[in-house]
């Protein structure tokens, strides 16, 4: 499994990645409908891409970062 070093920032990783191996995250395009502050997500398990909908809070997260 490749890694991306620099979480959460794109290192091309899946650039480099075998077309029959291609990672399942892709690259959010998205545009926001009025000034205000969002905060984005790192986890990569959010239900609300690319926003953080708080999923990282989960038990099974947590005890996997610790």
């Amino acid at each position: 499994m490749n890694v991306v070093v620099c979480q959460p920032m794109c290192d091309g990783t899946h650039k480099t990645i075998n077309q029959s191996k291609a990672t399942a995250f892709r690259s959010h395009k998205f545009q926001v409908s009025e000034e205000k502050q969002y905060s984005m997500c790192n986890c990569k398990q959010t239900l609300t891409a690319p926003f953080c909908d708080g999923s990282h809070k989960q038990q099974w997260i947590q005890d996997a970062v610790n």
